[in-house]
């Protein structure tokens, strides 16, 4: 089942159609630290900033329209699972990633998300 798993995120992460949730100061440090060899994100989710961060357009979360070709990542922290949860149902991604699993993936030297692979 593990090795599914990683399978599926592997996948995911290599789509290049990114959308990071959180333009905070996460989401900052992963645009700073993005790997040269991987699409950035065409767009941040925020509920309370607007404009662009590092860039990047920022949209509303609540106004969004999920399509099926984005890969969601939570680029945000200090918000509780039940919420992260929530967005990532509301938006069709039934597998919760992180930025640090596309830096695991991209930077392994750098960075490992000890939560991959944990229920």
């Amino acid at each position: 089942m593990i090795e599914a798993q990683e399978e599926t995120i592997r996948s995911m992460l290599s789509g290049g159609d990114f959308v990071l949730i959180g333009a905070g100061q996460l989401g900052e440090m992963a645009i700073d630290q993005w790997p040269k060899s991987v699409p950035k994100p065409r767009l941040f989710l925020d509920s309370s900033r607007t404009g662009s961060c590092r860039g990047i357009p920022i949209q509303r979360l609540q106004d969004f329209q999920p399509n099926s070709t984005s890969t969601f990542l939570l680029s945000a922290f200090k918000m509780p699972a039940g919420d992260v949860d929530a967005i990532f149902k509301r938006l069709g991604q039934s597998l919760i990633l992180t930025v640090y699993d596309l830096f695991e993936e991209y930077s392994s030297n750098l960075f490992s998300n000890g939560w991959r692979c944990l229920d």
